[in-house]
């Protein structure tokens, strides 16, 4: 999902942006009712449906109004890549939900692993795919500053689940 939201924010403007991703919540509730049979009323799916169609009223006509059909090509992928990245974020508030039982320094353990490993797949393919190396002009305080920044993730995601 990070690697999405990255792309995404080339291809869009982050106004943009951050009215899709922040339908992460109405996705959770649907999921919900899929995935753990948690109920949803009438006026919830009104809501939600309402909610969502006007984001996408009010992003689509300024997105594409005056655009060449390359620019508009190119707001259609970011907006298609933000759309999925904020379904893989419901999609962990849910599993998330599921999953109380398991101590949280496990599931965030694992869900930074996770994160970790797929993210450096991904990032190794790109790489490839370019013709370079990943080590190319890469400065030693560059991994520092990614080791520190992966432990200040995983430290306040433990944090903030504690205080949930």
């Amino acid at each position: 999902a990070f690697l999405m939201t990255t792309e995404a924010l080339k291809l869009i403007p982050l106004s943009f942006f951050t009215m899709i991703i922040n339908t992460s919540p109405f996705l959770t509730a649907i999921l919900q009712f899929f995935w753990i049979n948690e109920r949803v009323a009438n006026y919830e799916i009104v809501s939600m449906v309402g909610c969502y169609g006007g984001i996408m009223l009010l992003s689509a006509p300024s997105l594409f109004s005056g655009q060449s059909s390359a620019q508009s090509t190119q707001y259609t992928n970011g907006i298609v890549l933000t759309a999925v990245s904020a379904f893989f974020v419901a999609v962990i508030f849910v599993a998330t939900n599921k999953l109380k039982a398991v101590n949280y320094q496990i599931i965030t353990f694992y869900l930074s692993v996770t994160t970790a490993s797929v993210s450096a797949v991904l990032m190794l393919l790109r790489f490839a795919a370019d013709g370079r190396s990943p080590f190319e002009n890469v400065r030693p305080m560059s991994w520092l500053m990614m080791l520190g920044a992966s432990l200040a993730n995983y430290f306040g995601v433990n944090f903030m689940t504690k205080s949930n």
